[in-house]
């Protein structure tokens, strides 16, 4: 896998490794789980090894992705948060828990690096595998970021939602701000 310290796979070569590695399935885990021990400077590498272990989907690699949440890069870890929504179960909750208190303590303290001018849809993908993993209390989260003003936020929060209960309540995300307010509003009856 190409990449060094981005935090995106390169798109053409990493992904055809990526696709490579998921048809390989469980036989890829040894050297995928090794893949998440490279450095830091290699951040690309580590989001590609994430990638494919969400496409194998295999619930062995849930404790090796959990702790991928703690990543120095916010990027990558949100990768993890990606993937643990299918190779992971409830015991990552407070994993995810830990890591979106994380990222709104960088955010508070204008922490964040300067390719992540919002956490909300980092957050967004993490309260989404939450939900997915069974968390009810992330439904609240996912409707509070309906609300939030970067609107790949709003997507994922509203995709979310009508993955989970089968219908988006008339939520446009890239309606105006009073019509996605109201529209928003229907998630709490």
């Amino acid at each position: 896998m190409g990449g060094g310290a981005g935090v995106i796979p390169k798109a053409e070569d990493d992904q055809k490794v990526i696709d490579a590695l998921a048809a390989a399935g469980a036989d890829a885990l040894p050297a995928l789980i090794k893949g998440l021990k490279f450095p830091p400077g290699f951040a690309a590498k580590r989001a590609s090894v994430l990638t494919a272990l969400q496409k194998i989907a295999d619930k062995n690699a849930a404790p090796f992705v959990a702790a991928a949440l703690r990543d120095p890069v916010f990027g990558t870890a949100t990768y993890a948060a990606a993937a643990l929504e299918t190779c992971g179960d409830a015991e990552c909750l407070p994993a995810l828990r830990r890591f979106e208190d994380r990222l709104r303590s960088a955010a508070m303290q204008k922490q964040l690096p300067a390719s992540i001018p919002s956490a909300d849809p980092l957050l967004a993908i993490a309260a989404r595998t939450r939900l997915m993993l069974g968390e009810s209390r992330a439904k609240g989260d996912l409707i509070n970021l309906l609300l939030s003003d970067a609107e790949n936020a709003r997507i994922t929060a509203i995709d979310a939602l009508k993955a989970k209960f089968g219908d988006d309540r008339g939520f446009d995300p890239k309606a105006e701000p009073a019509a996605r307010h109201a529209a928003a509003m229907r998630w709490l009856q």
